[in-house]
């Protein structure tokens, strides 16, 4: 992974490499790899699709976490980036691993655009009702704008549990000037 932090590294070449390393059997070896790739790249540049089928080869949700939440950090707000995060967070079946996804692409999104319906779904399909609750906390924590508490209201839909789903309510009672 040297290779990647070189400057003056093609992004031809650089993809080409995220091809071949995504026949890598180590979860951790594959992961280090990628967040490589990340952070040798400009704030906000575009990732390949050969980075995300790589990344989709990972079998640990654990790893996977990693290598998506070092792409949303490194992301510069970029939307198309985020929405690429969010459209590879469905592999994920930890409730855990992926609220600390969301979490990250949330804090990159801007306050006052509203989050995409890829989060909200991302968001709404998660089991752990705690973990729900938390990912749709941390976006109110942003001052976000009215039409995302909408988002997030319609997200709390899916909170199976009354006491959750009541402390989700009551703190976009407590953060929010509707």
């Amino acid at each position: 992974s040297a290779v990647l932090d070189r400057d003056g590294l093609s992004q031809d070449m650089s993809d080409a490499m995220i091809r071949l390393a995504k026949d890598i059997q180590s979860d951790f070896e594959l992961t280090e790899l990628l967040i490589r790739s990340v952070d040798s790249r400009a704030p906000g540049s575009a990732l390949s699709p050969a980075f995300f089928e790589a990344a989709s080869t990972i079998s640990s949700d654990f790893e996977r976490k990693r290598v998506l939440t070092a792409a949303a950090r490194r992301s510069g707000g970029n939307q198309a980036l985020l929405d690429q995060v969010l459209q590879s967070i469905g592999e994920i079946e930890s409730n855990f691993e992926r609220a600390e996804v969301l979490r990250a692409v949330a804090a990159e999104y801007p306050p006052n655009q509203p989050l995409p319906a890829t989060y909200v779904q991302a968001a709404s399909s998660m089991s752990g009702s705690f973990e729900q609750r938390g990912v749709l906390v941390s976006v109110l924590e942003r001052q976000p704008s009215p039409a995302t508490v909408a988002s997030l209201l319609e997200a709390a839909g899916e909170i199976s549990s009354d006491f959750e789903r009541a402390e989700f309510l009551v703190a976009v009672a407590r953060k929010t000037t509707l």
